[in-house]
């Protein structure tokens, strides 16, 4: 009996012990399995969203980066596109220029007025355009009215289906984009490249000099310039004829070495002795500034022949005016500068209507009806009625991209222009 209670007390101790330590492990497999794993999982889970974000950044970098160099290629593109339409723009004028020196020009002496078609024919694309695609729109009804075909209705014209519909080519105008093109007359302003010769700087001289005359143009020569210098009408001519001609003497009473004038400022430099490449060069010379510019620039040029009476702006006629009275006439003083330059607008303003001037001496008689006494001959040394040089400023556009091209051309000689300045902006 003691035995088997001793027996028995072990058997429970024991079990105890098991329970004890089946207690023991199922709390560590609890531990392992439900602790450990959540703090575990939370660590996956951080991994796993970091690595979300930084994909989703990259994809993101890399769509953004596809779209810039998309916009790149498309602006490259449409920056092509728009230059040849400003080519486009340059060839129009040409053609116009051509017309009007081998038709108009030829019998223009039988024509009622003057008539400059560079100035009637306005040059732009969405204007041409609408032109043109008139003009294909009948001849297609046409075409299909010969042919015992279906007429083609209005709304079918639109967006090119007029194409597809005849004859399946591409009309004018039926393209992305943009041109248009301004041409202005470089012979109806003074040639500053002509105080390079020595027979013609006389006359240049005086000329400029009858420009700047009128009183309301002193401010320009009362202050000085950056570098602390006066220049007066004289001095500022004087300085052009050394920038162009070929030797190193200074003009003017002073004398001297032409480049003194610049010798000592803070960044020296030597006169040219060589024509005018553009206009922007006469910064360089003495006295010439922003003012100066604004005000002369648009009557000045470097590629003009002699200024032509029939399309040089009312300023330039009074000039043309005083250079041609004698020096004595009354109308020479400063007082009378509105009187010769109100003189100048009326014979502007009646040369674009009804005045019929072709030849200098028609030039001469309109203004020997007004009192004006001029030299023929002299001015004949400067000024005359025909325009071989033309200046193009023409634009393309497409898209944001957008082309400027400014060229001359010499109408003199070549039918259609020769090319003597181009420039791409």
């Amino acid at each position: 009996m003691t035995l088997f209670r001793h027996r028995a007390n072990r058997i429970a101790l024991h079990g105890r012990s098991i329970e004890r330590n089946l207690s023991s492990a199922f709390l560590s497999l609890y531990r392992f399995v439900f602790v450990r794993s959540r703090a575990q999982r939370g660590v996956a889970l951080l991994l796993v969203v970091t690595t979300i974000v930084m994909l989703t950044s990259a994809t993101m970098e890399f769509a953004y980066g596809s779209k810039v160099e998309l916009d790149l290629a498309g602006n490259a593109r449409d920056r092509v596109r728009a230059e040849f339409l400003a080519r486009s723009a340059i060839e129009f004028s040409r053609v116009i220029i051509h017309i009007q020196k081998t038709v108009i020009d030829r019998f223009k002496k039988q024509l009622p007025f003057p008539i400059q078609l560079w100035k009637i024919v306005p040059i732009d694309s969405d204007l041409a355009a609408a032109y043109f695609s008139s003009i294909s729109r009948g001849q297609d009804r046409e075409d299909q009215r010969g042919q015992g075909g279906q007429e083609i209705k209005e709304e079918d014209t639109e967006a090119g289906q007029l194409d597809s519909l005849s004859t399946g080519i591409k009309r004018f105008g039926d393209f992305k984009g943009r041109f248009f093109a301004n041409v202005e007359d470089e012979d109806g302003k003074i040639n500053v490249n002509m105080a390079q010769f020595k027979t013609q700087q006389k006359q240049f001289r005086e000329l400029m000099l009858m420009l700047m005359a009128p009183a309301k143009y002193n401010f320009l020569f009362e202050h000085p310039d950056k570098d602390g210098n006066f220049t007066d009408r004289e001095e500022l001519i004087a300085s052009i004829v050394d920038w162009v001609d070929p030797d190193d003497e200074r003009s003017g009473p002073e004398g001297g070495h032409e480049d003194s004038r610049y010798s000592t400022l803070d960044d020296p430099y030597a006169s040219k002795n060589a024509p005018f490449d553009t206009l922007q060069e006469l910064h360089m010379v003495r006295g010439v500034n922003d003012e100066f510019m604004h005000i002369f620039g648009k009557r000045l040029t470097v590629w003009g022949k002699t200024i032509n009476v029939l399309t040089a702006d009312a300023p330039t006629i009074a000039a043309l005016l005083r250079f041609g009275l004698p020096h004595d006439d009354p109308l020479q003083s400063p007082s009378a500068d509105s009187k010769v330059l109100e003189l100048a607008y009326e014979f502007v303003a009646l040369r674009n209507q009804e005045l019929l001037v072709n030849s200098l001496k028609d030039f001469v008689d309109f203004f020997k009806t007004e009192g004006l006494t001029l030299n023929q001959a002299k001015i004949a040394r400067v000024a005359g009625v025909d325009s071989s040089v033309f200046k193009i400023k023409a634009v393309g556009e497409v898209g944001r991209a957008r082309v400027r091209i400014t060229a001359v051309i010499d109408a003199s000689q070549v039918p259609g222009g020769r090319l003597v300045y181009w420039r791409l902006d």
